[in-house]
């Protein structure tokens, strides 16, 4: 006599494929998160090597010449607002400090045209130095904004950092950077600034 023996199907049955499509998401989404972090992390230590530069550009200009670069040519307190690198003073500033400005005399305050300023070019006005033609059209960071700089233009060697670069979004008058000539950050990810600046003090 035979006996049947109940054979189960081979395969996976619909619930078991839900499990596991369950896990794979998970797992995804845990790496996509991780990987986002990550690169926010990277374009963070990207700003902040930028910003340093610039700052360090600044106080070695300061140490050629004696005094700091004046783009508005009239520098005689702290640059308030800030000089933003992608616009108008913030873009001479740089011109300044990559030795480009054109002219002669007393219209050219980098004299000895020495480079001061080492970055890499961007692109799509992100990450880099954006040229329109052979003229300079500013510094941006990776997150698509220009940096700011704050200049000691009264020469006390005393910064009051703007309000946008704290995380409370106000600073106090004991809040003073002593013994500087410039700070110089980035507003973030958010571009907002405050808990998201991103910053050299």
């Amino acid at each position: 006599m035979k006996t049947h023996s109940s054979r189960r199907p081979s395969g996976f049955t619909l619930v078991e494929l839900l499990v596991v499509i369950a896990i794979i998401v998970v797992l995804a989404a845990a790496g996509f998160g991780a990987a986002m972090t990550a690169m926010k992390k990277a374009k963070a230590v990207k700003t902040k090597t930028v910003a340093t530069s610039i700052e360090q550009a600044i106080n070695q200009f300061y140490n050629e010449y004696n005094k700091l670069p004046d783009p508005s040519g009239t520098l005689s307190a702290d640059s308030d607002p800030p000089l933003d690198t992608s616009t108008g003073e913030g873009v001479k500033l740089l011109t300044i400090l990559l030795g480009k400005e054109t002219g002669t005399g007393a219209d050219v305050q980098n004299t000895k045209r020495m480079v001061f300023l080492n970055v890499p070019e961007g692109k799509g006005n992100k990450d880099g130095l954006i040229y329109e033609g052979d003229e300079i059209k500013g510094l941006y960071d990776p997150f698509g904004s220009g940096y700011q700089v704050v200049l000691d233009g009264d020469y006390n060697e005393e910064i009051k950092p703007p309000e946008n670069t704290s995380a409370s979004g106000s600073t106090s008058a004991s809040n003073v950077l002593r013994g500087r000539h410039c700070i110089v950050y980035s507003l973030g990810s958010d571009k907002k600034g405050k808990a998201e600046a991103i910053k050299t003090f």
